[in-house]
Parts: C-alpha cells; sequence; structure tokens
C-alpha cells in the first residue's frame, strides 16, 4: 500500500509538483488550481472541499494483466476527471498482498482514515474489468455509497445484488436473498429503507460511512457443520450499513438497458 508522498489537503497554491514517479502523477494541476484557489482568495469565497477518492483492492495474489490495465486505465481518467473538473484526485491507492481479504479491507480502511482529506474509498476486486468512466459517474449520483452493476459467473445473468432477508434470524442476521430483476430507468436504492449487498467490485462509499460504523468494518465465518450460520465480508459489512441506516444506491445509464459498470472476468466469463 502507498500513499503519494507529496499528499496535503491544503489548496496547492504556488506550488510545484514533483517529477511523476508512475502514471498516475502524470497530470499538471499546480496553473489551474492556483489560478482557481487565487481567483477566490480575491472575491472573498471558501473553495468547496476536495473530493479525495483513496482506490482499494483488498487481493490474494496475481491480479491479470487484463484486470491491472483497466484498473490503471479508470484511476488515471479518474484522476484526470477531477482534475479537469476541479473537484479533487486520487491521493492514495492500496493494494494487499498474502493476506486475508477481511483482514486486508479492514486494513484499508484505517489507512484511508488516518488521512483526514481523503474524502470517499473506491472498491474494486481483482477479478474486475471496469469501465474507463467508472469513478466519475459513481461520483455523479452523489449518495453516500454507490455500486455499479456487474453480474455473477457462469452466464446465468444473474446481477451481483442481494436484498436483506424479510425477517432477521438470530443466529445469523447476515443473511440476504438474491436480486434478478431492478430498474433499469436509472440511480436506485438497493432496499427501500437501507442496507442490500452489491458486493465490493465497484463501489464508492462515502468517508462518514466508515466512520459511522464501528471497527470491524469487515469479517468473515466458515458455516458450522450442521448449521447455515457462515457469512462473507461483504454480508458482514453491509448488513453493518443497513444498522447505520445507509441507503445503497446503484448507478444505471439513463435511456440505456444495460447498467453503467458492465465489467466481465479475467477468465472470460461473465461477473
Amino acid at each position: 500500500m502507498r500513499l503519494r508522498e507529496d499528499f496535503s489537503d491544503r489548496a496547492e497554491v504556488g506550488r510545484e509538483d514533483p517529477a511523476p514517479a508512475s502514471s498516475l502523477d502524470r497530470l499538471t494541476r499546480g496553473s489551474v488550481e492556483s489560478s482557481e484557489a487565487h481567483n477566490l482568495a480575491r472575491a472573498g469565497a471558501t473553495p468547496a472541499p476536495a473530493t479525495r477518492v483513496a482506490w482499494g483492492i483488498p487481493q490474494y495474489g496475481p491480479i491479470f494483466a487484463q484486470v491491472y490495465a483497466s484498473h490503471l486505465a479508470a484511476a488515471v481518467y479518474a484522476s484526470r476527471y477531477m482534475t479537469v473538473e476541479r473537484i479533487g484526485d486520487i491521493p492514495m491507492v492500496g493494494a494487499t498482498d498474502r493476506m486475508y481479504l477481511h483482514s486486508a479491507a479492514n486494513e484499508i480502511v484505517r489507512q484511508a482514515l488516518a488521512e483526514p482529506a481523503i474524502t470517499h474509498i473506491f472498491w474494486t476486486e481483482a477479478d474486475m474489468i471496469l469501465p474507463t468512466d467508472t469513478i466519475p459517474k459513481l461520483l455523479k449520483v452523489g449518495k453516500p455509497i454507490v455500486s455499479g452493476i456487474y453480474f455473477l459467473r457462469g452466464g446465468t445473468g444473474q446481477p451481483c445484488l442481494y436484498a436483506p432477508t424479510p425477517v432477521e434470524v438470530k443466529e445469523n442476521p447476515y443473511l440476504h436473498t438474491p436480486i434478478t430483476i431492478y430498474d433499469e430507468r436509472g440511480p436506485f436504492p438497493l432496499h427501500k429503507k437501507a442496507g442490500g449487498c452489491p458486493g465490493m467490485g465497484c463501489v464508492l462509499i462515502e468517508r462518514k460511512v466508515f466512520e459511522k460504523i464501528a471497527e470491524p468494518w469487515f469479517d468473515l465465518k466458515a458455516n458450522d457443520v450442521g448449521k447455515k450460520n457462515g457469512y462473507g465480508q461483504d454480508l458482514y459489512f453491509y448488513t453493518k450499513v443497513r444498522w447505520a441506516g445507509f441507503q445503497v444506491w446503484l448507478s444505471v445509464r439513463p435511456g440505456r438497458t444495460r447498467p453503467a459498470v458492465a465489467a466481465t472476468s479475467a477468465d472470460g466469463g461473465s461477473v
């Protein structure tokens, strides 16, 4: 996990960026942001808080080249978009290796929350091939939790969408049921009250969600013998999201019959 060394939550007035160390740093922001900050100061206005998105990908093992290429393209596009629109940047990319995924996810959250200026965490996974414009589309929805829609492997057309069971079971409060039909007319909440699980493959989450939910944010448990009391890290997290009262929104391209994020797996199957 690497935090960009020149990270700051202050306006970058009169400061030159260091030589680019990676593709994420090959953007020139100084003159644009300095001019904007100068004009705001002359007008007596207060600059709007910048959108600072941390990129998180908990992973155990290698990442396929096709996935890695799509992630780099999405990160660079988002960084350029936020620079041109003067709304922020991506100051942190957190990628883990050889850690259990729930432990890795918790560590990414801890490091992101340690930086006061970070406003969002974008989550993806190592089998997700992302469209280039993923993050800008999720940002435009403007909700605390916004996910793209993608599909499970196997070619059945089953979206990775789950709703809380109507009755919460005491032995396992993390149970969810699959959703097969969803609204294709525009962004919509996954559950009319709160919660619902769209997985962690393509979701943008505001900082305040993690601040309101008690640590650990992620956990998992295997079924005991003869029982169905296990749960995955995503079901655990989104159950705590429901208990905290946050709605989970889905991003759909208006006027089209396909999801805003149509991802495929690295092995060629549907995700």
